[in-house]
């Protein structure tokens, strides 16, 4: 680390370009730390796989999470708070109240030697790559819960040095703008100034146990959620009602909603609704834990990701083309219904792995 009176540099080769902000900086940090594990097991072991289907109203029980669309999405929110506690790692969290009081414990982060997660306006980040959500473009909106993670600053330039999960390459962001990334009171999901750091033992959890864990906590989560919007009540719901959108949403929040479902699907999660990544790891987790349902899940995964990009590639289609008699067809119905199969089977499968594990 190279540090002076108005600068700290942390050295950070350990970036990696990721495919979700929910694993990916957590995967980089950890290396920080000593420990190279892919994104996709520190999503697994995260029990990162989710199903999550509402209409961001006051049924959501967490207000932070309520918004002007239908979610669906694919992943669980913190996967990183459920690897760090299932691989040993320490995580500190903190919401500090103000802009002020963030930036000092930012500081003291960086001058500690400790790469520092942050929570941010992604719309911030893209607009140093030159690239813009397609929901803020429509619709204005901005989007909190985007973790990048920060490793220097510079007070005679006054600026921070960023490293983002999507691109190879850091960034220089000024001090100021900085404090509005973390702090967009008017987003969606604001960040609210969020951030941790991570401790690394000196040797991590045993890999055989973190994936039973894993897995074991993960299949409890789809199974008993902790309301209908999430795991394998959210995959019935959504059954239910996803071939009425057109009738049951009005036009912008219908708009909306595809899109977001296209930028989860499609472009936050490597494509497949985050089960691709997810068959990755049960195919790392079957070398750890021999176990033929791993291997039968992971495939059924693979295919559950073929009918996911299938289904919301139909979605995008009718929006293009401003006609929507296709959440009526056949061939919707079929990948929905086809969908609603693979996921019950999937935690089928690895409900009885599960059981006959010591």
């Amino acid at each position: 680390m190279t540090s002076s009176p108005l600068r700290a540099s942390i050295p950070f080769p350990t970036h990696r370009v990721g495919l979700n902000c929910g694993s990916a900086p957590f995967r980089d940090v950890l290396e920080h730390g000593g420990f190279n594990l892919s994104e996709d097991f520190v999503f697994g072991v995260g029990s990162g796989l989710n199903l999550a289907y509402h209409h961001g109203d006051d049924l959501v029980p967490d207000a932070h999470w309520r918004a002007p669309l239908t979610i669906i999405t694919g992943r669980a929110i913190a996967p990183y708070e459920e690897a760090a506690s299932v691989l040993g790692v320490q995580l500190y969290s903190r919401f500090p109240t103000n802009n002020d009081e963030a930036w000092l414990d930012l500081k003291d982060c960086i001058d500690r030697g400790l790469p520092v997660v942050c929570e941010v306006d992604q719309e911030e980040v893209l607009a140093h790559y030159g690239r813009e959500n397609p929901l803020t473009k429509r619709f204005g909106w901005r989007f909190g819960g985007h973790k990048t993670i920060v490793i220097g600053y510079d007070l005679a330039a006054n600026t921070a040095t960023v490293v983002e999960n999507m691109f190879p390459q850091t960034f220089e962001v000024g001090l100021d703008v900085l404090a509005r990334m973390r702090s967009t009171a008017d987003a969606l999901y604001p960040p609210r100034n969020h951030r941790f750091t991570l401790v690394t033992p000196k040797k991590l959890q045993s890999s055989v146990r973190a994936v039973k864990m894993g897995i074991t906590k993960n299949v409890q989560r789809m199974r008993e959620p902790d309301y209908r919007g999430n795991g394998l009540p959210a995959v019935d719901w959504m059954t239910e009602e996803l071939a009425a959108w057109p009738e049951l949403l009005d036009k912008d929040r219908l708009e909306a909603s595809i899109l977001m479902a296209s930028l989860q699907c499609e472009q936050l999660s490597g494509g497949g609704m985050y089960r691709n990544m997810y068959a990755r790891f049960l195919r790392q987790a079957d070398d750890l834990v021999p176990h033929q349902n791993l291997v039968l899940a992971a495939k059924q995964y693979r295919q559950l990701a073929r009918d996911w990009s299938s289904l919301v590639g139909m979605m995008v289609e009718a929006l293009k083309n401003d006609r929507y008699t296709i959440f009526s067809s056949v061939p919707f119905k079929d990948a929905l219904s086809a969908i609603h199969a693979g996921e019950h089977r999937a935690i089928d499968l690895l409900d009885e792995a599960v059981c006959s594990w010591d």
